[in-house]
């Protein structure tokens, strides 16, 4: 090649001005300013060479690195893809498995509900044999207390998700329940705009189902209207949930003795770790605030 003919005549330039050195200096031929023109000329000659010699090898060197770089980054983008595709799969997998959980889920809430019917169901026919009024509320209590769980299972399993709840179609359907159950000409008014999470749901509809019944049992004297106040809402995981009625109260010393106060004050503190507030001068106010 190129390379190779530049270095063989950059060799023989340089054996060719050495012989002249070599002749000149033993006297075979005589000294003159050409013979210096030619070794001037070789070793030029031998610079030029080398440096177009260097020069080539920089640019292979070049090359090499060139090839090197497309090659590593071919590797990486091979890698890439491969990861992508680990990843990829992986993804689907998982979702896979989640929407295999949500529906393992929502037929576990499915079938809770359906076994709390049945027990409601029993109870209900179990209370139609008794003619004994203290009993028939003690069974109608214990009935919508399993039925403000069965409702929230309800809700999950017919919701696309689970792990909230909106908290007004929850209560609508506590506070149908418990109308329905005891037939008082009691109004229940009620603003509640928010959604809550389905751990905090259950708490939250066992203490109003409690507080109804209360209102609808004992707040009220018999044949007189009522009127029950309910506001619930909640920001930044935040809630409050304040509920009212305008009956004759309570005495606060009987509380040891309810159960039903027993177990507001048990959910509202022990599982929503809530401050909590509670008035009977005029009717009942009870005022609820926790954080999520």
């Amino acid at each position: 090649n190129e390379q190779a003919k530049l270095i063989l005549f950059g060799w023989t330039a340089i054996l060719f001005a050495g012989s002249l050195m070599y002749l000149s200096s033993s006297g075979i031929i005589e000294d003159d300013l050409s013979s210096y023109y030619i070794i001037e000329i070789a070793f030029i000659l031998e610079a030029l060479v080398f440096s177009i010699a260097l020069a080539n090898r920089i640019k292979r060197l070049q090359d090499e690195k060139e090839k090197m770089q497309l090659s590593l980054i071919t590797e990486q983008k091979e890698n890439e893809a491969r990861l992508n595709k680990i990843v990829s799969n992986k993804t689907n997998n998982l979702i896979i498995a989640l929407e295999e959980k949500e529906i393992l889920l929502k037929e576990l809430n499915h079938r809770v509900k359906n076994n709390m019917q049945t027990i409601i169901s029993l109870i209900r026919l179990q209370n139609d044999e008794i003619n004994d009024s203290k009993i028939n509320i003690l069974l109608t209590t214990i009935q919508n207390r399993i039925s403000a769980m069965s409702h929230l299972h309800e809700l999950l399993y017919q919701k696309d998700t689970i792990t909230f709840v909106d908290a007004n179609e929850y209560f609508e359907k506590i506070i149908s329940e418990i109308k329905q159950s005891f037939e008082h000409d009691i109004d229940v008014i009620y603003d509640i705009n928010c959604n809550l999470s389905s751990e905090s749901a259950i708490y939250c509809g066992l203490i109003l189902n409690e507080l109804l019944t209360n209102s609808f049992k004992h707040a009220f004297d018999e044949n007189k209207s009522g009127i029950v106040n309910i506001s619930f809402f909640g920001k930044n995981k935040e809630y409050k949930l304040i509920y009212s009625d305008n009956g004759k109260g309570y005495n606060p010393n009987i509380k040891k003795s309810s159960l039903g106060l027993t177990l507001i004050e048990t959910l509202a503190k022990k599982q929503l770790k809530a401050e909590m507030n509670i008035s009977t001068n005029e009717g009942v106010k009870v005022k609820l605030r926790w954080k999520e």
